[in-house]
């Protein structure tokens, strides 16, 4: 069962990256790392995002969900 669901976001990650997609697609990617615990591709997903949907008012359930499992609204910025 884990290698299946590593393998379904495996998949949406390949894709987002590679295509791009909505915010809620972005969305689920950071949430679906945050549950197996990958904070560092949470937070490259993240980032990806912020790229994607420079606007903050299109992120406020990703921006909400990526502050309160610890991930950093400014990615690597010092």
């Amino acid at each position: 069962r884990s290698e299946m669901i590593g393998g379904m976001v495996g998949n949406l990650s390949t894709r987002l990256y590679d295509e791009g997609g909505t915010v809620e697609e972005w969305t689920q990617l950071v949430r679906s790392y945050i549950v197996l615990g990958d904070l560092p591709n949470a937070q490259k997903a993240y980032d990806a995002s912020v790229e994607a949907y420079p606007t903050a008012f299109e992120r406020g359930e990703l921006d909400t969900l990526a502050l309160s499992a610890g991930l950093k609204l400014n990615g690597d910025a010092p």
